[in-house]
């Protein structure tokens, strides 16, 4: 099973932490890859900046076509 969360780097980091005891893999959408140091497996970083619509579907899209719905 695939979660994503937008923004779990900051605030919601533990919320996201939290999603890989019941997900395969939780997709993390960040500014920057490298926004979630030490981070557990199945956490997939979503670099992207969330203002760009297009980029972020785009980037949507991969998530979802490499880790399902």
């Amino acid at each position: 099973m695939h979660a994503l969360v937008v923004g779990g780097t900051g605030m919601l980091r533990e919320a996201t932490l939290a999603l890989t005891r019941s997900f395969t893999t939780v997709s993390v959408v960040a500014r920057r890859a490298d926004a979630m140091p030490g981070r557990p497996a199945g956490i997939n970083p979503v670099p992207v900046d969330y203002h760009d619509t297009g980029a972020l579907a785009q980037a949507l899209r991969r998530a979802i076509g490499q880790h399902g719905p």
